[in-house]
């Protein structure tokens, strides 16, 4: 039984260390990695262009306060002048007077650690969103929703590695 290298003790051991070696290669795949940061990038502009913020890692989307009235006479003469974007209204408050923010929010994986990481490529609106969640609209945490997804894509993944794994034994 020993020459098997299956112990007597623990027969599910062989399973059990393909499993690990299964989730491993799986959360560390650099391709997986980044789907995910670019699905997440794309839920989160999409919130926020909806007018909903999350104010929680695993907390439930909510609407944004509403804007000052002197916000609104801005965007008029923003809209006026033709600078604010296309997809953006003077009295909707969804931090995307001229979409440059959300233009600008990207991802970073790390595959040795199996990360990624939400940021913005220029400095000006990293600046703006902090002020945006200073001023009571935070929006860089992910719903609820939004990590179920993540967790359905990966245990797709994982399911689908998991098959060409047992087909080659």
């Amino acid at each position: 039984m020993a020459e098997s290298g299956i112990s007597p003790l623990n027969p599910l051991a062989p399973l059990r260390d393909f499993i690990e070696d299964l989730k491993a290669a799986v959360l560390l795949n650099p391709k997986l990695l980044d789907r995910i940061g670019a699905d997440l990038v794309l839920r989160i502009r999409a919130r926020v262009r909806l007018g909903y913020g999350c104010s929680a890692t695993g907390g439930s989307k909510s609407k944004f306060k509403p804007l000052a009235a002197s916000t609104i006479e801005n965007r008029q003469r923003m809209r006026a002048m033709g600078t604010l974007a296309h997809f953006s209204r003077a009295t909707k408050s969804h931090l995307t007077a001229t979409g440059a923010m959300m233009d600008s929010l990207t991802h970073r994986t790390d595959s040795d650690k199996g990360g990624v990481t939400i940021l913005f490529s220029k400095e000006k609106e990293k600046c703006k969103a902090q002020y945006n969640t200073a001023m009571g609209r935070p929006f860089m945490f992910m719903t609820k929703v939004e990590i179920t997804a993540m967790k359905r894509l990966i245990e797709d993944e994982l399911a689908e590695a998991a098959e060409e794994g047992l087909r080659d034994l």
